[in-house]
Order: structure tokens, then sequence, then C-alpha cells
């Protein structure tokens, strides 16, 4: 494989019923290993990509959302100052 982007990148969950598209290279691509993620995927990590919203989109289903824990509430005001200084750099 070599290094020029697949555009657009697709993909979805393991049944099929929920499937996105996005029309740009993720911003960035990492990992977390933390205890929850652990628990959520049944590994040692998760592998997680951070596409820019505007071209983000479902192409069919919708997603479900899980609230795993307390811990989220604690996380939400981390993950929305990501994403707003993710969209400012783009």
């Amino acid at each position: 494989m070599g290094s020029e982007a697949r555009i657009p990148v697709t993909g979805g969950c393991l049944c099929g019923a929920v499937r996105y598209e996005s029309a740009a290279p993720p911003n960035l691509v990492g990992f977390c290993h933390c205890r929850m993620c652990q628990k959520a995927y049944g590994g040692l990590f998760a592998i997680f990509a951070d596409f820019p919203g505007d071209a983000f989109r479902f192409t069919s289903g919708e997603p479900r959302y899980y609230r795993s824990s307390e811990w989220i509430d604690s996380v939400k005001p981390i993950f929305k100052r990501h994403v707003q200084m993710m969209e400012n750099q783009a």
C-alpha cells in the first residue's frame, strides 16, 4: 500500500447496519489503552480515527450511543474542546 490516501474513506460496524464515509483523510489516527477501551473492544487497545466534521457523514443506519459510566460526563468537555480545536485547524 502506498503513502497516498484512498478517498473516500469508508467503513462501518461489524454487522453492516451503520456505514460511514469521509471525503477527506483523517486528521489523526491513534490508539487508547484505557481500561474502558480494553473492555469495549475486547483487546489491549482500541484504534480510532479523527475525521474533519464537514467531510464525515453516515451513509446508512443510525449509530447508537451507550452511556458506559459516569466517567463520560467528565470527558465530554475535553472531547468538545478537542473537536473545536481540530475544526479550527481545518
